[in-house]
């Protein structure tokens, strides 16, 4: 088995959009420069149809029609069958302009920036090494929270406010705080880079200045463990309701110190890490996911609602912003299709895998994959190949979480994260 690895910067111009936070927001500096990120996984060295790779991005989201546009050229350029490629965002809420939720679509930008991914594909290709590969799995401590709290009236909601932080009775289940990785070493056993997962929303900072946020700083601080040429690759674990604000103690981690934080586990680890067989497989595969719909009711009462929003906005129940979002996803729905084939990428490096796959899953998605898969050897990367938006349990969609509510960043039917885990359990069986 083959591997390799590069990246290459796409730090955008200062002034253009942020997307994430559902706010409209210019970048007026850089705290961190973006970056975005390959590997390429072979079983051999000169016939890359036996190839497979992922290209993460500083991106709070990319587009399904983005993603198309950087396999196709990657493969073109590398050899590299286009069902083989996967593309997905870290979810850095101080990204790139692109995905479906951006208020205006840099073009200029988004091309290169497409190019470029794909280009860092093919050079990641070429400059395939032999060596081995360690598995570890840490934990990481106090910086991720559940955001999603029940209260004393039995419901549930997501990042309470402050009035009614009191009625607080517990949050709604516990985090995923696992921290998988994958080590790979030259054939004179020196690191060259890491591959680590790990459950936390990239949304740990403030201003409006470019930053890939804490995986920035984990990269940061490996090279200068490692040298210049060390890469980490960052995957957005199962986190659709999972931040870095404790509501309960007030208490909100900061991104430098979650950084320093995950370092010090990795470091932990890595000594101890097993190496893998070099044994290579994988599949990429789709599955079918349906639409959810407003009823009539819900839109009729949507709209009443935006007609005099300040005046109808009770606690707990849908406000204006959701109104608005609930209505224009109706209207936008008419010219998108009803169903949609979500793509499911599972790679098996040895005793390892790694199961990629879109949208903003919820962390108890990350535990049934990893315990579909012997010893627990798993990685996820959520947010891949389209922006699928917040998956959660199916009966979560009955309470008043925004994840929850209906709207481009939540559309997908009940089962829909269930049907994911399904199909890319399936899919490991078959390798």
């Amino acid at each position: 088995m083959y591997f390799g690895f590069y990246e290459k910067e796409i730090t955008p111009p200062l002034g253009g959009d942020i997307p994430g936070c559902y706010a409209h927001r210019f970048a007026d500096a850089v705290k961190d420069r973006l970056f975005v990120k390959a590997v390429v996984l072979a079983k051999d060295r000169e016939d890359m149809t036996t190839a497979t790779a992922l290209a993460v991005i500083d991106a709070v989201e990319i587009s399904r029609k983005q993603c198309d546009t950087v396999i196709k050229r990657a493969s073109e350029c590398s050899g590299i069958p286009a069902g083989n490629i996967s593309v997905a965002a870290n979810h850095t809420h101080w990204g790139i302009p692109c995905g479906d939720v951006i208020s205006y679509e840099d073009t200029a930008f988004t091309d290169v920036c497409c190019r470029l991914t794909a280009d860092c594909i093919t050079l990641a290709c070429r400059d395939l090494i032999s060596g081995s590969v360690g598995y570890g799995c840490g934990r990481v401590e106090n910086v991720s929270f559940v955001r999603d709290y029940l209260l004393d009236d039995g419901l549930i909601v997501t990042n309470p406010k402050r009035s009614v932080r009191h009625r607080i009775v517990a949050p709604n289940t516990d985090p995923d705080r696992e921290l998988p990785a994958l080590f790979f070493y030259n054939e004179a056993s020196e690191p060259v880079a890491c591959i680590y997962s790990f459950s936390l929303h990239q949304c740990c900072l403030g201003g409006n200045g470019y930053s890939g946020d804490f995986s920035s700083v984990v990269s940061k601080l490996n090279k200068k463990n490692f040298g210049k040429d060390f890469v980490s690759l960052y995957l957005a674990g199962t986190s659709g309701d999972v931040n870095h604000i404790d509501f309960i103690n007030n208490f909100k981690a900061e991104y430098h110190d979650i950084a320093q934080k995950i370092k010090t586990e990795l470091d932990r680890i890595r000594p101890d890490a097993k190496l893998l067989s070099t044994e290579l497989s994988f599949k990429k595969t789709a599955v079918a996911l349906k639409r959810r719909h407003a009823s009539e009711e819900e839109l009729e009462k949507a709209k009443w609602i935006l007609e005099d929003v300040e005046n109808r906005t009770p606690e707990h129940d849908m406000t204006g912003s959701a109104s608005y979002l609930l209505v224009e996803y109706e209207e936008r729905f008419d010219i998108e299709p009803e169903e949609l084939l979500a793509p499911v990428h599972v790679i098996k490096l040895g005793e390892a895998v790694l199961f990629i796959l879109p949208g903003e899953l919820y962390s108890v998605f990350g535990r049934t994959l990893r315990e579909a898969v012997d010893g627990k050897k798993a990685l996820v990367c959520e947010l891949a190949n389209m922006a699928a938006g917040y998956i959660p349990p199916a009966e979560m969609l009955k309470t008043k979480v925004y994840p929850a509510d209906l709207c481009h960043g939540s559309y997908l039917e009940p089962e829909a994260g269930n049907k994911l885990c399904e199909k890319a359990i399936e899919v490991l069986k078959e390798l």
